[in-house]
């Protein structure tokens, strides 16, 4: 008969639990990060930067206006504005909804109400500002990812 005793287990398990928090962790701190920078970016977008317009006056107040916040369920933020021309500004009006921009079908969706809408029935080109920053910063939270999981691989394991 062979017996043998393991030493460490506990100490390993601990620092797999560890683990574990440091990776839930990493990834609701790349989440956070993503959102601030499309904030950013759909802020950069309404002051005519990034190639977009220069929206003067009522993009003053509508830049002021996006925010983002959690929603309270984990690693699951919203960006977004309350100012209700913002979807005009977003999509554009009349003919014009989806001519400045390449939409994903759940933003082609959205836009498709203000198609043949708009105040006096102008036809106004859009100037994607949140489903740009959105669609920019996408790749980018893979990496944010990456990078917190590397902190937390090294905070955890190389102690």
């Amino acid at each position: 008969m062979i017996n043998f005793t393991i030493d460490g287990t506990d100490r390993l398990l601990t620092r797999i639990e560890a683990y574990r928090k440091a990776s839930d962790n990493a990834v609701l701190t790349a989440v956070k990060q993503t959102a601030l920078a499309i904030e950013k970016t759909a802020k950069l977008r309404l002051r005519g930067m990034l190639g977009s317009m220069k929206h003067i006056g009522i993009g003053a107040f509508l830049w002021k206006s996006i925010y983002n916040r959690s929603t309270g369920k984990k690693a699951e933020y919203i960006v977004g504005t309350p100012v209700e021309y913002a979807p005009y500004i977003e999509f554009g009006t009349g003919d014009l909804v989806f001519t400045n921009f390449s939409f994903d079908a759940q933003a082609r969706e959205v836009a498709s109400h203000y198609k043949g809408r708009g105040l006096r029935k102008v036809n106004i080109r859009g100037d994607s500002f949140l489903n740009y920053a959105a669609v920019e910063q996408q790749p980018k939270l893979e990496q944010r990812i990456i990078d917190e999981m590397n902190k937390a691989n090294a905070n955890t394991w190389l102690k």
